[in-house]
């Protein structure tokens, strides 16, 4: 039995902020980094990084400056996606730049800060909403992520990521001629790093639909990119990581995208028998699960593509929607179900991303 997970920022909010709470993280986030420019305020856990952000000082008040605007942006505009679509309407090349600093903030939320700081001055940032980990773990068998599941997420955090990293550590070991790459547990979509070069299935099990809020940077000899999360497992770069993200915001490659950028479901996928294979996956699907997700005007085209592949070739589908707040019944308005097309349940609980019976 194949089921298509849909995710939205509610899958994500015992680790990352929904936007209510995004500025006021930023915030803290911005008040830690402040404190590595100033030696006798910086907490004695974040010592190791301060003699690279001193080195790099005029940068790290470039990253600080620019924070503070997302965050007020964020007001401003009620979302950043808003502010963003307000870039992209007026044709305003900052637009790109507020990729790349989004980037950072998730960057080193989840790969580096989390460890150190402290969310309002309340309690420590998390690394890893702890459902991910218990989600995979449950699927499992034999060692593997079911295949008959596959994940569709408008997060553009690499939260399922780093819960799969339990299991299996995706990295890359360079030789002077050679580049060898070791899979993560759950193939994933876009890719971080240039896998062209590297002989790998073409097949993903997570599809990031607004893409990756990560940075590619060219090593030394140029010819691949670096994982951020291999990086991330090393403490020199850790020590590093203000030259680091420098060199992402001088050569990084962007690896996300807004819902309005797009206007077909899959099209950055520039592998046919990749891409089909995703549609085929949602058009043999029995079940649908949504968690967390609103439904938000902005992703409603591709949402729209999403519900007719998954409804094409059956007329008696289930979904099952988990969310603090049962909207399921605007799903019928909204996508023109009938309850003969799918049958939607509401599961109220969200202690731990749910897993059909059925299945």
């Amino acid at each position: 039995m194949k089921i298509t997970y849909l995710l939205g920022a509610g899958a994500s909010e015992q680790a990352l902020p929904i936007v209510r709470n995004l500025s006021d993280s930023i915030l803290s986030l911005n008040r830690r980094l402040n404190s590595l420019l100033v030696d006798s305020s910086h907490p004695t856990e974040l010592s190791q990084f301060v003699p690279d952000a001193i080195n790099n000082k005029v940068f790290v008040r470039k990253i600080i400056d620019e924070l503070n605007l997302l965050s007020q942006k964020n007001e401003e505009f009620n979302t950043i996606d808003t502010y963003a679509k307000y870039l992209y309407l007026t044709e305003d090349p900052y637009l790109n730049k507020l990729k790349k600093y989004i980037s950072i903030y998730f960057i080193l939320h989840q790969l580096i800060f989390h460890k150190y700081i402290h969310h309002n001055d309340q309690g420590p940032f998390i690394k890893l909403d702890k459902r991910y980990l218990s989600f995979i773990v449950s699927a499992m068998s034999n060692k593997a992520f079911p295949t008959d599941i596959k994940i569709l997420t408008w997060n553009y955090d690499f939260q399922i990521e780093i819960a799969g990293e339990y299991f299996r550590n995706e990295k890359f070991e360079y030789t002077e001629n050679n580049v060898t790459y070791h899979l993560p547990l759950i193939n994933y979509w876009p890719r971080i790093g240039k896998l062209e070069i590297i002989d790998i299935p073409k097949y993903y099990q997570i599809y990031h639909l607004n893409g990756i809020a990560g940075l590619n940077f060219l090593n030394s000899n140029q010819n691949f990119v670096n994982s951020i999360f291999d990086l991330s497992k090393n403490i020199e770069y850790e020590r590093e990581i203000f030259t680091n993200i420098q060199n992402f915001i001088n050569d990084g490659q962007l690896l996300f995208h807004f819902a309005w950028e797009k206007s077909e479901l899959f099209e950055d996928i520039s592998d046919e028998e990749a891409k089909q294979d995703l549609i085929h996956h949602l058009n043999e699907s029995e079940i649908m699960v949504i968690i967390g997700y609103s439904f938000p005007f902005f992703n409603r085209l591709i949402d729209k593509q999403i519900f007719e592949n998954f409804l094409q070739f059956s007329n008696s589908k289930k979904i099952y929607y988990q969310n603090i707040n049962n909207d399921s019944e605007k799903l019928y308005e909204q996508f023109n179900f009938t309850k003969s097309t799918a049958d939607i349940k509401f599961v109220g609980h969200t202690n731990n991303f749910f897993i059909p019976h059925d299945f």
